[in-house]
């Protein structure tokens, strides 16, 4: 910028020099406006466009010419120019095909317009524009329904709306829409009245949704909206059945089935499509028969009934009833059969509405019982209520019964009378105890025993106040004729007790203060005091069962009792060693009461063979067996040495 002031210093010497002072004058006066006059320059950067052009009509610095220039997205890019500060500034974005305007920034400043023209740049600025790609959509003009379409346009198309109706009048074929790549699309079809919807068909691709929404648009596409005339079948609810419809679902047209059933809240209602066929089929609830179908005005009595290419609305009812079942009684032998419904008693071969209650009865003769009662061959109680829901066969069977009697037991103080009869199963076989008081059947074999208490025994046993065996001849049997009563006689048992002769002393037995005798019956359970009692220079050794007591007491058992007693002569041994005792008794040798004071016993016969010799153990040595014959016994101790003579018999 200093170079035109270099030129004015240069010219204003040389003028001084020719002194021109009037031309000199000039130039002093235009020397402000040649240091002043130089332009200033602002630096503008276009982005790199992308899926477009950028033209951009500006002043370049240093001219004041307006010039334009397109900026593309080529390999090699430059986006820098510079233009004179102050100047206007036009920015156009120019998309490709397929292509619209997403946005405009000019600077900080956003615009949704193709082109802005900024009337003043006085700073840098930064120019961006961006498209997005679009869309043709091509909707065909609907009959008989209206198209509508949600859908985000093209800014390139400023008059379209987001959502547009397409109908049967519209003055052209079809409908063209630009719309943004990604955006949603939303297609319904509002039918006319009369007419149901049937399919959506995006390009080649047919949809049976309505609303059909496309989530993200990527591709040009043909619309087309498909409607069916159709008809209203009205239903009636069924009762005591269901109904089921088979027809053209004008959704489709294809083929569907709906059911309606008797616990549906109301009537129901279907659309079918004009000119396909219906057919109606009834299914009656168990219990329940087709009566009839109306179809229109028209009655039928097939089922299922098919109407075939509906062409008009129409109301369908439908009827069942229920089932008659005959009840069939067979006649029995030796009683009686009675079905009643409510308080009426049937016949056989009677009617009964499915569902009936009825109540069965079988009634035996006299000295017969019920054996069976069965309903179709299932067995039932008598008194039973059944449902009835077929056909019914009622039979029984009754059985003979011999008459029941009484048997009664009166039980003895001192014993028990058993009363038992014979039960006989296929696997088993037992004795069942009968209690007093019993009804038994006439002709029952009874086993009677009795338990007498202990030392009691049975005298008798008493049916009917007859004596039928005593106590030897139980247990027995009898054949039940009649009410019987069974009775006992029991006695307490007695033992005879002998008193045996005993040599060298005596015996004494008393039962309580009284002596017993010998041969004398005693109670069994009696308690007896034995006392042995030895004669001079003898002493008392053994009673008959090995008891050593001189006095004991003994119960009288369930046998006889020979009382007896065993003494022995007082040896030179008993008297040197106090206590001690020395017999022979069963072919063995005793020696009772060795003590510690006694170091050995020997045993000699009188062949002077010693045949035992050792040292015996305290209390009682038994030194057995022992040949019959006469043997000395020599006890050797602390006290001396003494010996004894002992015969073996």
């Amino acid at each position: 910028m200093w170079a035109p002031f270099f030129i004015f210093v240069h010219t204003l010497n040389h003028l001084i020099m020719k002194k021109n002072l009037l031309f000199t004058f000039l130039l002093l006066c235009l020397l402000p406006v040649a240091l002043f006059a130089e332009s200033i320059s602002v630096q503008v950067n276009v982005t790199k466009p992308v899926n477009c052009g950028i033209m951009v009509t500006y002043t370049p610095a240093g001219t004041s010419t307006t010039t334009s220039k397109t900026f593309m997205p080529t390999a090699v890019y430059d986006g820098a120019i510079s233009i004179e500060s102050g100047t206007q500034l036009g920015v156009e974005v120019q998309p490709f095909d397929t292509y619209t305007l997403d946005k405009l920034v000019i600077g900080t400043d956003e615009y949704l317009t193709v082109s802005k023209t900024i009337e003043t740049v006085a700073a840098p600025l930064t120019i961006t524009g961006s498209v997005v790609k679009m869309y043709t959509y091509t909707v065909t003009k609907p009959t008989n329904c209206n198209v509508v379409v949600t859908y985000t346009s093209a800014l390139t198309l400023p008059f379209v709306e987001s959502e547009v109706t397409i109908t049967p009048t519209s003055l052209d074929d079809e409908c063209i829409l630009k719309v943004k790549e990604g955006t949603a699309l939303a297609v319904k079809v509002n039918p006319a009245e009369g007419y149901a919807f049937e399919k959506i068909s995006v390009g080649e691709t047919n949809y049976n949704l309505n609303p059909y929404t496309i989530t993200s648009v990527s591709g040009d596409k043909t619309i087309e909206a498909f409607v069916v005339a159709y008809h209203t079948i009205t239903l009636a609810k069924p009762l005591n059945s269901s109904l089921k419809v088979d027809y053209t679902d004008p959704l489709g047209s294809t083929p569907a089935t709906k059911t309606f059933l008797s616990s549906d809240a109301s009537d129901g209602s279907i659309a079918v499509k004009d000119g396909t066929d219906l057919k109606v089929t009834v299914t009656p609830d168990t219990g329940y028969e087709f009566l009839n179908m109306f179809i229109g005005p028209d009655e039928f009595s097939a089922n299922p009934k098919t109407v075939n290419a509906v062409s008009k609305d129409l109301a369908i009812t439908t009827a069942v009833v229920k089932k008659n079942y005959l009840v069939t009684i067979i006649s029995p032998f030796n009683g009686s059969i009675s079905i009643k419904k409510g308080g009426l008693s049937l016949a056989t071969e009677s009617l009964v509405e499915h569902g009936s209650e009825l109540v069965i009865t079988a009634t035996p003769s006299s000295n017969y019982i019920l054996s069976s009662l069965k309903v179709n061959n299932v067995t039932i109680d008598s008194g039973s209520t059944i449902t009835v829901t077929e056909a019914i066969t009622v039979q029984a069977v009754f059985t003979y019964v011999a008459p029941k009697y009484v048997v009664s037991i009166t039980q003895p103080a001192n014993g028990e009378i058993v009363v038992r009869r014979k039960v006989v199963t296929s696997t088993t076989e037992a004795y069942v105890k009968i209690l007093s008081g019993t009804e038994v059947t006439e002709g029952t074999i009874l086993y009677a025993d009795v338990y007498p208490v202990e030392n009691y025994i049975v005298n008798s046993l008493i049916v009917n106040g007859d004596v039928v065996a005593d106590g030897s001849s139980l247990p027995i049997s009898f054949e039940l004729t009649g009410t019987t009563l069974i009775q006992a006689d029991l006695e307490i048992a007695q033992q005879k007790i002998t008193l045996a002769d005993v040599p060298n002393g005596s015996v004494t037995v008393k039962n309580g203060t009284r002596f017993v005798n010998s041969g004398d019956l005693i109670n069994r359970g009696t308690i007896l005091a034995l006392q042995a009692i030895p004669s001079k220079e003898y002493k008392f050794k053994q009673w008959w069962d090995g008891d050593t007591n001189p006095e004991r007491e003994i119960v009288v058992g369930k046998t006889d009792i020979t009382v007896s007693a065993l003494f022995g002569l007082i040896t030179g041994i008993e008297q040197v060693y106090s206590g001690m005792s020395v017999y022979a008794a069963n072919n063995a040798i005793y020696l009772n009461g060795v003590g510690t004071d006694v170091t050995s016993v020997s045993v000699v016969d009188m062949a002077g063979k010693v045949v035992y010799n050792s040292k015996p153990e305290l209390g009682q040595t038994i030194i057995n067996p022992v040949n019959r014959g006469i043997y000395i016994v020599v006890v050797k101790g602390k006290k001396g040495n003494v010996s004894s003579k002992v015969i073996v018999k």
